[in-house]
């Protein structure tokens, strides 16, 4: 088992604060943040995605404006059910998690909570080396 005090703060991405977003992760509304142990999840707070609009998909201008928008509070991984070509440029920053089953994202949670071994070993990976992780 990891290190019971490891705790990562975690972006799930939604338009309506229940439910994954449907679209990549750089597009969904709004970012629920959660701080994530093994034995404990906090709800910190909702951010409003303020990232630029770009017209095409893949834009390393996208890709760094939400990077720039979730490191200033602090996240290490992104969850989401789809991520676009993009997650080659952020999972330098993080640690991406693609959720295949969940829709609703408190039951996301304990996924994610129940794999904090696997995310941690991506984190700790060399950043040019790290994975994206499907749950």
């Amino acid at each position: 088992m990891g290190n019971f005090d490891t705790q990562f703060i975690c972006a799930f991405a939604s338009d309506d604060g229940n439910y994954f977003s449907e679209t990549h992760f750089g597009d969904a509304g709004i970012y629920l943040l959660y701080a994530i142990s093994n034995d404990d999840i906090k709800y910190l707070e909702r951010i409003d995605n303020t990232s630029i609009e770009v017209e095409s998909h893949a834009a390393p201008e996208k890709a760094k404006s939400v990077t720039s928008l979730l490191k200033k509070k602090g996240v290490q991984v992104l969850v989401s059910r789809i991520f676009g070509p993009n997650i080659k440029r952020v999972k330098v920053h993080f640690v991406a998690v693609i959720v295949k089953k969940q829709k609703n994202i408190q039951e996301a949670l304990t996924i994610v909570r129940d794999n904090l071994n696997a995310i941690e070993r991506e984190w700790k990976q060399d950043s040019s080396q790290r994975k994206h992780l499907i749950l």
